[in-house]
């Protein structure tokens, strides 16, 4: 079975806003910084 999700980036001038929706309807905002955008993503969604 495979997983799907949507991911939307808001690029701000500090920071990333991650708006996402997952297989389920579930959906997850997460403010971050520039540098942990790739953390960030990684941790959300393994391979």
């Amino acid at each position: 079975m495979s997983t799907q999700f949507f991911c939307g980036v808001d690029l701000a001038k500090h920071h990333f806003s991650l708006h996402a929706v997952d297989a389920h309807g579930k959906v997850t905002t997460i403010h971050i910084f520039h540098t942990l955008i790739y953390q960030t993503l990684k941790a959300m969604y393994p391979d």
